[in-house]
C-alpha cells in the first residue's frame, strides 16, 4: 500500500494552536491571582496554607504557559513532526539498489556456466559517463615496474556508458569473460582497488 506524503500543517492551524495555549495560559493565571487576593482578604473558608502555596504555583505555570505559546514558534516544530516521512527518505536509496539488482539479473542470464568466466560490472556517475574504467590482473599489476603499469598487454579497457534498466537506467562499464581470480581496477576518478572475480558470478563494483 502506497503512503503519501503528509504536508506539513498551514500557518492557521499554527496560530490556532498558539492562541490556544495562550488561553489556557491566561486562564491559569487570571485563576491563580483571584485565589491569592481572596486569599489575602480572609474570603476562602478553612485553612490558607495551602492557597499560599497554589496560588503562586497556578501563576507561574499560567505564565510560564502563556509566555511559552508566543516566544517559542511551533511551526518549525510541527513541520518536522508531520513532515516527517521515512518511505520518502529512503525511496532514492531503495531505487538505485533495485536498479543494481536488475542488472545483476538481467547480465546473469547471459552467463554461459560451461565457460567458467565471471563478469564485472563497475558503477559510476553520470559525469563519468565516455571515460574508461581500466582492469589489469593483479598479479600482472604487482609483478610490473610502476612506469610500465600503464603498457600492459593483460590490461582490459572498457568505456562508461549508460545502461537500461526497467525504467531507469545505470552509468557502468561491463566486463564480461573474465578468467577468475583478482584485478586491479583504475579510473580517472577512483584510486586504484583490489577486486576478485569468481566463476559464473556478476560481481558489482560501486564507485559512486
Amino acid at each position: 500500500m502506497s503512503t503519501s506524503p503528509q504536508n506539513p500543517p498551514p500557518p492557521r492551524q499554527s496560530l490556532r494552536i498558539r492562541i490556544l495555549l495562550a488561553s489556557a495560559g491566561s486562564t491559569l493565571l487570571l485563576s491563580g491571582i483571584i485565589l491569592l487576593i481572596l486569599s489575602a482578604r480572609g474570603l476562602l473558608p478553612g485553612s490558607n496554607t495551602w492557597l499560599n502555596v497554589l496560588g503562586p504555583v497556578i501563576v507561574a505555570l499560567g505564565t510560564g504557559v502563556a509566555l511559552f505559546a508566543w516566544l517559542f514558534p511551533l511551526t518549525p516544530l510541527l513541520r518536522r513532526v508531520f513532515s516527517s516521512n521515512p518511505a520518502k527518505d529512503l525511496a532514492p536509496r531503495s531505487a538505485a539498489g533495485n536498479i543494481l539488482m536488475l542488472l545483476r539479473q538481467d547480465i546473469e542470464r547471459d552467463l554461459n556456466p560451461t565457460l567458467r568466466t565471471g563478469v564485472l560490472v563497475v558503477v559510476t556517475r553520470d559525469q563519468e559517463v565516455a571515460h574508461y574504467i581500466k582492469i589489469i590482473p593483479q598479479l600482472a599489476w604487482v609483478t610490473a615496474s610502476p612506469t610500465k603499469r600503464n603498457q600492459l598487454d593483460e590490461t582490459h579497457k572498457k568505456p562508461i556508458e549508460r545502461y537500461r534498466v526497467d525504467k531507469g537506467y545505470a552509468c557502468v562499464a561491463i566486463f564480461r569473460d573474465l578468467d577468475p581470480g583478482d584485478y586491479i581496477v583504475r579510473s580517472d576518478a577512483n584510486p586504484p582497488r583490489s577486486i576478485p572475480i569468481f566463476p559464473n558470478e556478476v560481481t558489482i563494483l560501486d564507485l559512486r
